[in-house]
């Protein structure tokens, strides 16, 4: 029989620890996504939409629903250019450091060979 693991918990289970932090918050994405479905089915409700996106247009339960559809979906594009731009910082922050050490590594290894032609050139002069 097929096991199939949802994706949040394989992308929790497979997380590198050190790491975890840096992960896309897909937890609350998955609920902002459900808000925006509610909303286009018609249902509406507080927990629909996070509290900063409601105070900041300034809507209630009483606004229709095309209004509270588009609130939802932008909750969700705002949160998601978020975890997706601290995801960008974190790999270019991870890229410049192994970029920095190949750098050091490859100045190593020229020092040494460096070294090692020089001790092979003396050792055939004498």
């Amino acid at each position: 029989p097929h096991s199939a693991m949802k994706f949040g918990r394989s992308l929790r289970d497979n997380a590198v620890e050190e790491w975890s932090t840096y992960y896309i918050n897909y937890k609350a994405l998955k609920k902002l996504i459900r808000g925006v479905c509610k909303a286009h089915n018609g249902e509406t409700g507080e927990d629909m939409i996070p509290l900063t996106a409601r105070e900041l247009l300034g809507l209630s339960t009483k606004h229709e629903e095309k209004t509270v559809a588009l609130t939802a979906e932008l909750a969700f594009f705002d949160l998601l250019r978020c975890e997706i731009g601290r995801v960008e910082d974190f790999y270019f922050s991870y890229k410049r450091a192994l970029e920095s050490g190949a750098v050091l590594l490859l100045n190593a290894a020229s020092r040494l060979g460096k070294k090692g032609a020089e001790k092979k050139e003396e050792e055939e002069k004498e």
